[in-house]
């Protein structure tokens, strides 16, 4: 369950955060997803070159999850 995740970052906020790194085991390798929360972008870097779209939108499901437990709202501005 991830709803534990922001226990313990400072102040509670992960929207106060610079970025959230995500590492990610993959069939065999690891990957990355970076969340740079202030310019609101999710990067998926990837050695073997895959888009990682299914774990983006996961990413993204968390992050709207978080901000309406947290803030109350819907992620502002979602396009």
């Amino acid at each position: 369950n991830v709803k534990r995740w922001s226990k313990n970052v400072p102040g509670k906020d992960i929207f106060d955060l610079d970025k959230i790194c995500f590492p990610i085991h993959t069939l065999g390798h690891w990957v990355c997803a970076v969340a740079y929360m202030q310019e609101r972008q999710i990067h998926f870097y990837d050695s073997l070159g895959s888009d990682g779209m299914d774990y983006l939108k996961n990413i993204m499901q968390y992050i709207k999850d978080e901000h309406k437990d947290k803030k109350k709202t819907p992620v502002p501005n979602e396009h």
